[in-house]
Parts: C-alpha cells; structure tokens; sequence
C-alpha cells in the first residue's frame, strides 16, 4: 500500500470511527464495528463486557480505549487536520491500531471501554489477564515517550453554613465564602490540584447554606495517598470530604525502551514526556510495565480545538509496525534491545 493509498485509508477509518456513538458506557455501536473490522482480518476477538481483546503470540500488548466525552465540536475537516470531540482522545490511536493490523499484528492488542468515567474496561481487563507483562497505553502524547506517570484522586467537599436574609449576612453563615477560605487552605497545605466545578448558592436572596466543590488532587510518581490523608483530616473542620477515584503514580521501568528504538528506527525524533491525566495505564500497571504514547495533543482534548493530524496517525502506525517486527524477531530469536532486556 503506498503513501498516499495510507493517507486515504487512514482518513477513512478515522472518520467511520468519528461518526459512530461512542459515550462511556454507550460504546456499542462503535465496540461492533471495531469486532467486525478485526474479524474480517480474520482476528479471533475476546469479547469482555468492556473490552474488546485480541491475543497475540508476545508479552507485549498495545491498548486504548474506545469511549469519548459528549460531544463538544462535530467533526470538521481541513486538508490533513481533523477536528471534533474524540478524534485524538483516542479515535487517532484506534485508527493507528488498525491500519498496522491490516498488516498483520504478533503482538497482543485491546480496545477498553468506559475510560472517561470509571475506567471499567481496564479494570475488568486485569481481572481476568495477568499475561501482558509490557504494556503500551496510546493516549495523545505528541509522540513523546510518557514514561512518567502522575497519580490523581478527586476531592469532593461539602460545605455547610446557615440561611439568613440576604440583607443580613451577619446571621447566617455563608458557605461559599467558607469554601473560598476553604481553597486558601488547601493552597496553604501544599496541593497540587485543580479546581473542576463548584456550586452553591440560589436567586432567592439569602445566605447560601451549602456549596459543593470537586476538586481534582495530582500526585507525583512516589507520592503516597496515604500522606495526602493525613494533610486532609483539617478539612473536616471545613467540610463533608469525599475521595474518589484514587490511584498513584509510577515510573516506567523497561519498556519505554521498546518505544525508543522503534522511533530512532523510524526516523522520528525521541523525545519524553509526562502523563498527569487518569489513563487506563493506571490500572495496567497492576500487572505489567506500562508506558503511555501516542498521537494528538492531550492539553486540546475535550476542548471545542480538539484535533489530530493525519500524517500523526500514520508515523505512530509506521511504529506499530516496527514494535510488530520486533515481536516477530524476538519469536524467531533474533536479538534486539527488545531480547537483550529480556
């Protein structure tokens, strides 16, 4: 297939992808047509309740995930730029996943569902495989070689005050003003996090008696959850506190190595990076060594500028393809770093 056949084929398939539903926990329309693509490959699919799974004959498995946030751009497209909700986060690594399987792929490969929300295709995923001891987790990353992984956990809180007449705040106790001292505490406390949504307060004209903030809390690789309770136990002074959704971070061992050669081998510049958003390689690092990579830029993700280069897709593809002779070396003994790591 030559370049452009691959330009044409790739454009294709991502804009099938683009057009077809696929909200967590509403990715059936999409999961169908990624199992039939693959079965008419003549790939045999595992078939979880929130993933889909081909096994190959490595220990190295390449995932992303199927679902998206709702849509906050239609698809729009200009020369080799697409725009719209999903394309880079991850529709762009799908697409790179199946242009490189319709070459043949040894290697193991899975496409979870339900990542935007509580990760329930990963999370099912390690259930039930413990084989994948390597593991690549394609997120947008520019390509960069995202060995080092943040932690996170959400923080809700629920501040309660006390109603009064809005023209006499002295007798009531107004939560939203507690929950800005509230945040200047946290700020003093040493967090790092970022504030996603707060609500509180009414049209009636009185003293807001409650005010709901949920925070998102970032940890570092090494970080302990476990010390960020204790920075919190303050809170309940404050507040009603809530925690979910809480996983530390990590650092790659080996298998960023992997990647490494297979960029320099294609002639694209080696560069790392960091991942500081919840991503599937969370949970796969359970089991396995996990780095993340891919195509598109994270920080543009669920914004109205979403967007993904074509030619993104096909370099990260033309990768795939040489982690594929890689997996097929090291089958037949051949040696490469891959092997000598091993």
């Amino acid at each position: 297939m030559g370049e452009v056949d691959l330009y044409e084929k790739a454009f294709k398939i991502l804009i099938d992808l683009s057009q077809r539903e696929s909200l967590s926990k509403r990715e059936e329309e999409t999961r169908n047509y990624l199992r039939k693509y693959l079965e008419r490959l003549g790939y045999r699919v595992e078939e979880g309740e929130y993933y889909l799974f081909v096994q190959g004959k490595s220990d190295l498995l390449v995932a992303t995930h199927i679902d998206t946030i709702p849509q906050r751009r239609p698809l729009d497209i200009r020369d080799n730029i697409i725009y719209g909700t999903g394309v880079c986060d991850a529709k762009a690594s799908i697409t790179a996943i199946l242009l490189t399987a319709e070459k043949g792929i040894e290697y193991s490969f899975a496409f979870f569902c339900d990542e935007e929300e509580d990760g329930l295709g990963s999370r099912e995923f390690v259930r039930k495989h413990r084989e994948p001891r390597q593991v690549i987790i394609m997120e947008p990353t520019e390509l960069k070689i995202a060995s080092y992984h943040w932690g996170s956990f959400e923080l809700y809180l629920e501040v309660i005050g006390k109603e009064a007449h809005g023209a006499y705040p002295q007798r009531g106790l107004n939560a939203i003003d507690q929950a800005f001292k509230l945040y200047k505490l946290l700020k003093e406390l040493g967090l790092n996090f970022n504030p996603l949504k707060i609500t509180g307060g009414s049209d009636l004209y009185v003293i807001p008696e409650r005010c709901e903030l949920k925070l998102e809390v970032f940890l570092r690789p090494g970080e302990r959850i476990r010390d960020y309770m204790e920075k919190l136990e303050v809170l309940h002074r404050w507040a009603r506190c809530r925690i979910e959704h809480a996983y530390e971070g990590y650092i790659s061992k080996e298998v960023h190595k992997i990647l490494e050669e297979a960029l320099q081998r294609c002639g694209l510049n080696v560069e790392y990076g960091e991942m500081r958003s919840w991503t599937d390689a969370l949970n796969l690092k359970e089991i396995a060594d996990v780095v993340v990579w891919g195509p598109g830029e994270l920080e543009l993700c669920h914004t109205r500028e979403e967007k993904v280069y074509i030619t993104e897709i096909l370099y990260a593809s033309k990768v795939l393809e040489y982690l594929n002779f890689l997996v097929t070396k090291k089958i037949k003994g051949g040696d490469s770093l891959w092997s000598r790591n091993k």
